[in-house]
This record gives structure tokens, sequence and C-alpha cells, in this order.
């Protein structure tokens, strides 16, 4: 196991959450403002599998 944790599943959640507040609010700025926050989680997601992917080919290359 790396020493460092893949945190995209984390991430990922909390973009679910937030896309589940998207639904659960009337109010169209609070929408947005959850809508924003799930996009960024998810960014955030998809760049940690980039660089676990990444480390995991440095590893591979180097043993």
């Amino acid at each position: 196991m790396s020493q460092y944790p893949i945190r995209s599943e984390e991430y990922r959640a909390r973009a679910a959450a937030e896309e589940a507040a998207v639904a659960a609010t009337p109010l169209e700025q609070v929408r947005a403002k959850h809508a924003r926050a799930a996009l960024v989680w998810t960014e955030l997601a998809d760049q940690e599998e980039h660089r676990a992917i990444e480390r995991a080919a440095r590893f591979a290359k180097a043993g």
C-alpha cells in the first residue's frame, strides 16, 4: 500500500452530498453554491486519481 492515501472516494462522496443538497433546496443561489461545490469536489477527485496513476507508473518504472 502506498504511503499516500487515495482520497478520491472521500471527494466523490462529498460531491454526491453537494449534488443531493442541490436537489433539496428550492433557492436558486443556494443551488448554484452547492452545484459549484460538487464540481470542485469532482475535479479534486479526478486530480487525485490522476496523481495516483502517475505515482504508480513512476513506482513501477523505478522498481
